[in-house]
């Protein structure tokens, strides 16, 4: 571990949630679950929960976050920390960009909530605690590869 190379990869998150096509449209699901949900989806189980933390962001005209993860290279290992949770899909996105060995730290440096990849938005628990709009944990770990990439 004597050759080190740290990378900072931060993106800028702005969005307007009175306007995120994803809160309105679950806003008005989560207003019917029997309507677009089986009775086994968490959704339809915590839909009340979840409508009212996707309402509380509506009391925001604009939310603005910036996370920064941080890549350490080494000869043989990387080590990746990032300020917040990732689910399975975005991890396994980072470990097989190629075949060092990657160790990946969340909760480091801040939170911002849980990132959960495009295809899983809003199936998962994750999704209505997260600070991410639809595809911005995407374009985070995109960042976060891109880094990796350049060494």
């Amino acid at each position: 571990m004597n050759h080190l190379i740290i990378n900072k990869c931060q993106i800028d998150v702005n969005y307007k949630p009175q306007k995120d096509e994803f809160i309105i449209s679950m806003i008005k699901k989560l207003e019917n679950p029997d309507k677009y949900f089986e009775t086994h989806d968490m959704r339809y189980q915590m839909a009340s929960q979840f409508k009212r933390r996707l309402e509380e962001k509506l009391n925001y005209e604009d939310i603005s976050f910036s996370p920064i993860a941080y890549v350490l290279e080494y000869n043989d290992l990387r080590i990746i920390m990032l300020p917040g949770e990732i689910v399975y899909q975005l991890a396994h996105r980072i470990r097989t960009v190629d075949n060092k060995e990657t160790l990946l730290f969340t909760y480091t440096n801040d939170f911002f909530g849980y990132a959960v990849d495009r295809e899983q938005y809003g199936q998962y628990f994750e999704t209505f605690m997260s600070e991410y709009p639809l595809g911005e944990a995407d374009r985070f770990i995109d960042n976060i590869i891109g880094c990796i990439k350049k060494n």
